[in-house]
């Protein structure tokens, strides 16, 4: 409340709290810039820096703080994808969540989001994280275009380490549609099973 009586100075200040030697100084910064709303909205490039701290709480708050100010840039987008590996969960998760959100508002505005949504899919599916892969797979089955990269995917996320991950993908391949084309074509996606 009282940051937000200061107003832009605040802003400044916790600026430069988020490259502070101190971790205390960081984590507080990157909370209360979301906290403050639309007058912290000059801080998102700090925020968006604040992505690659070498602490996963400030970077998971820095996630929460760009989602209260709502915005959409590229750079933004490109940060959060690089998290969506982070072995901290909740990094890679806030990412996720972040990412969807802006995709929402960019659909809902008309602005496209990704050029090649199967590549952008496969950021999620790359992660460490089941939750973020469980989106990846989830976004896959949704990509509504023939694209037979879809289908190999799904063909060999069946034989995927990941217990969770092989059963999902096949519930996905057993998606009305789904395996029938990857039996079209057994060749391109390896011998039926």
């Amino acid at each position: 409340m009282a940051l937000r009586e200061i107003g832009k100075p605040a802003v400044l200040l916790l600026r430069e709290d988020l490259t502070s030697g101190h971790i205390d100084y960081r984590i507080k910064a990157a909370w209360a810039l979301g906290q403050l709303g639309p007058p912290a909205l000059e801080a998102a490039p700090s925020l968006i820096q604040a992505l690659n701290d070498d602490s996963p709480i400030v970077k998971h708050y820095a996630i929460l703080s760009l989602a209260a100010l709502h915005i959409s840039t590229d750079a933004l987008i490109s940060g959060l994808m690089s998290k969506l590996d982070e072995n901290t969960l909740g990094v890679a998760n806030s990412a996720a969540n972040l990412l969807n959100q802006i995709e929402r508002e960019r659909n809902r505005d008309n602005i496209p989001f990704v050029a090649d949504e199967f590549e952008y899919d496969m950021v999620f599916l790359r992660s460490s994280v089941y939750y973020v892969r469980g989106m990846g797979l989830e976004r896959l089955i949704k990509i509504k275009h023939k694209d037979e990269r879809v289908m190999a995917e799904f063909y060999s996320l069946t034989n995927d380490a990941n217990l969770s991950v092989r059963e999902m993908a096949l519930s996905y391949a057993n998606h009305p549609g789904i395996m029938e084309r990857i039996y079209q074509n057994p060749s391109t996606f390896g011998p039926r099973e």
